[in-house]
């Protein structure tokens, strides 16, 4: 018949030897079909490799290999205030459902495993600032940022003083900024 799955599957004898030390001389032999033949389908399997990113302003997922079934293969994605056929890109946990669907020789399989995205790191440096005694404590230059991803921004930055009185080795602190990174800054 065919190697594919199925029931009612023809059998028949392709080869045999008899035995009777007279090369099967002694035996008239006929061979029967018979269409009670049962090919099950084989199991799918789908593999994920990696479980842990860091974010890069880009979407990020497990590779995922899928063996078995040729049947259509859908991906989505789910996690706090996040549920899309689209790869993550922000900070958080996320669950990844993978489905296969049955084809004529393979059964279909849905799993479901996890992976997360850290924060990246990101140092923002206040450099240095000379300015005249003026009785406050505020600076003018913008801090130096590194560890940035992608077209990510930061502004509304505030560089301070640690004392308004005049002098040098004073120290700079930032005290407020905003990360634009479409997520406020997670």
């Amino acid at each position: 018949d065919t190697a594919t799955a199925g029931t009612g599957k023809t059998l028949s004898i392709t080869a045999y030897t008899v035995n009777d030390n007279n090369s099967g001389n002694n035996y008239t032999v006929t061979t029967q079909t018979s269409a009670n033949g049962t090919i099950n389908k084989a199991a799918s399997t789908i593999t994920q490799t990696g479980t842990s990113f860091t974010y890069n302003a880009g979407g990020q997922t497990p590779t995922l290999s899928f063996s078995g079934s040729t049947g259509v293969r859908t991906t989505n994605y789910v996690g706090t205030g996040y549920n899309s056929v689209n790869a993550p890109t922000n900070f958080g946990t996320y669950y990844v459902s993978n489905t296969v669907a049955a084809d004529s020789n393979y059964n279909g399989l849905t799993n479901t495993t996890s992976f997360s995205i850290a924060k990246a790191a990101l140092t923002l440096t206040a450099g240095s600032n000379v300015k005249t005694y003026d009785g406050n404590t505020s600076a003018t230059n913008v801090p130096a940022a590194t560890g940035l991803q992608g077209s990510d921004t930061v502004s509304g930055t505030t560089v301070v003083y640690d004392t308004a009185t005049a002098g040098t080795g004073k120290t700079l602190s930032i005290t407020a900024y905003t990360v634009n990174d479409n997520n406020s800054g997670n």
